[in-house]
């Protein structure tokens, strides 16, 4: 089964989960952004510009309390849902995996080594209900960026036409690291399976081990594995970081292209 298909079943399993951390993603970002929006008319009101709202500076300061009490309400609302939907998603797919394999025949019931099965037994079902449940919030992120990219534009359009240089930007590099990435990834898992796989090995032939005397050779053979291991995932996490700070990187770079064109025109 493929992992769209997959997460698509799991969605539908857990509807109400997914429907609460949709609406909660929603609520939490509106609120954010109306705490934004509060400070700016608070400001826009003690420098006596004209307000948008037209609220004097102590009904604003009554309120903006309120409004960052509502959004840390909401956004603890949204991690529960989360929590929830992640744990038991990841029970049942286990089950499910577990299940399965009972059902088949014990010469035919793993696909590949043992070490592989547990790492994908243990790995891939994190990966698998954490896509389902960031689908949700995508969508709820989606929304909310629809809202502020309109509200900016309404303040500054040409300043706002400058946020799409460092999102064409982050669009590239993931668009041209996603297959390096997934490379690194395949080789940590390949690593991590040979570990778990050499040590169910040793310990299932630790007695011949004993009385061959191979103690240390054994050990030996282990440490490179680790080794192996360890380089795989030292190589993945860099290249990540690397990604990541491209894209602050390119965030900074639009903001800072944003203060500077309405610092100007001001």
């Amino acid at each position: 089964m493929k992992v769209w298909r997959l997460s698509g079943k799991l969605m539908g399993y857990r509807k109400g989960y997914i429907t609460g951390s949709f609406f909660s993603a929603i609520g939490w970002l509106l609120a954010r952004f109306t705490i934004s929006f509060g400070l700016q008319e608070l400001i826009d009101a003690i420098l006596g510009a004209e307000t948008i709202l037209g609220m004097s500076v102590r009904n604003l300061l009554i309120t903006l309390p309120f409004t960052f009490i509502t959004a840390f309400f909401i956004g603890s609302i949204m991690d529960i849902v989360l929590w929830y939907f992640f744990t038991t998603g990841e029970v049942l797919v286990r089950r499910n995996i577990m299940r399965g394999l009972l059902k088949k025949p014990g010469a035919v019931a793993l696909p590949s080594t043992s070490g592989e099965s547990i790492s994908r037994f243990r790995g891939d079902v994190d990966n698998v209900v954490r896509l389902s449940y960031r689908i949700s919030l995508r969508l709820g992120f989606l929304i909310y960026t629809g809202v502020v990219i309109g509200y900016m534009f309404t303040i500054s359009a040409p300043a706002t036409s400058l946020v799409f240089i460092p999102l064409l930007l982050i669009l590239v590099i993931g668009l041209t690291g996603r297959r390096r990435i997934d490379k690194l990834r395949k080789k940590r898992r390949k690593a991590t399976a040979e570990v778990t796989d050499t040590l169910g090995k040793i310990f299932g032939s630790i007695q011949i081990f004993k009385v061959a005397g191979s103690e240390k050779n054994i050990l030996n053979h282990f440490k490179g594995k680790c080794d192996n291991r360890k380089t795989a995932i030292v190589k993945e996490m860099v290249f990540i970081a690397l990604i990541d700070a491209i894209y602050l990187f390119a965030i900074n770079l639009g903001l800072g292209l944003i203060l500077l064109l309405i610092g100007y025109s001001h």
